[in-house]
């Protein structure tokens, strides 16, 4: 199976996030929703707001899953009260 991990928000603290799980034997292909592809790692660190789909490839017999994460962004500037 594959699993790209929780739906998750980047905000002024949180700038980026580690996505998807590790697995032994498998080989993983993630792509963004602006087309771009991310290199073959298994638990990419993504710091842009969009969707993230990986596919895993099961070494051992070819078979395939993909998943989607969505992630977010909420960088509202604070309001300063003096």
């Amino acid at each position: 199976t594959a699993n790209a991990g929780r739906d998750t928000t980047l905000t002024c603290t949180t700038t980026s996030v580690i996505i998807g799980t590790a697995g032994a034997g498998n080989t993983y292909a993630w792509t963004a929703s602006n087309g771009s592809t991310i290199p073959a790692i298994t638990r990419p660190t993504i710091s842009q707001a969009g969707t993230y789909t990986v596919t895993v490839t099961k070494n051992s017999n070819g078979c395939t899953a993909s998943d989607q994460i969505i992630i977010t962004e909420n960088k509202t500037i604070p309001t300063a009260n003096a």
